[in-house]
This record gives structure tokens, sequence and C-alpha cells, in this order.
């Protein structure tokens, strides 16, 4: 026998290992589609995430809301604060 047959050539290291990876990422991927708890998780996540987008929408319109109202004020204050300089003695 020659040299050359009786010699195997080396395998790519990690091969089988990422074959085995991507085996067991399907195998468990297609788990979690098949899986009712899966999708109760990711509809529930989905309620929480609307609910706090809907928090956040609020929390900015309120804190709006409060700019408004102090500018508003400060505007009233100056215009107080203006007519008093321009009518002296009042």
């Amino acid at each position: 026998m020659s040299s050359i047959t009786s010699e195997r050539r080396p395998q790519v290291p990690g091969r089988d290992d990422r074959a085995g990876m991507r085996l067991t990422s399907l195998a468990l991927l297609s788990h979690m589609l098949r899986s009712r708890s899966f999708y109760e998780r990711v509809v529930f996540a989905a309620i929480v995430l609307a609910a706090l987008a809907k928090l956040g929408q609020e929390n900015q319109a309120k804190n709006f809301a409060r700019l408004a109202a102090w500018n508003k004020r400060q505007i009233e204050r100056l215009e107080r604060k203006a007519k008093d300089a321009i009518t002296p003695g009042s």
C-alpha cells in the first residue's frame, strides 16, 4: 500500500461541532414553535411592550402639558412685571 492511501486527511477542526450545534439549534427552534407556552410568552411580551409604550406616550403628554402650563405662567409673570415697570405708582 502506498502512503497516500493509508493516510487520512485531517478533518477541518470544529466541522462536526458546528453541524451538531446547527442540528441542536434546529431541534430547539422546532420544539419552541410547537410549544404552546412559547406562544403564550410571546403574546405576554407583546402585551407588556404595548402597555409600556402607551405609558411612555401618556407620560410624555403629561410632561408636555406641565411644561406648557409652566411656560404660560412665566409669560404671565413677565407681562405683569413689564406692566408694573411701565405704569409707575401702582
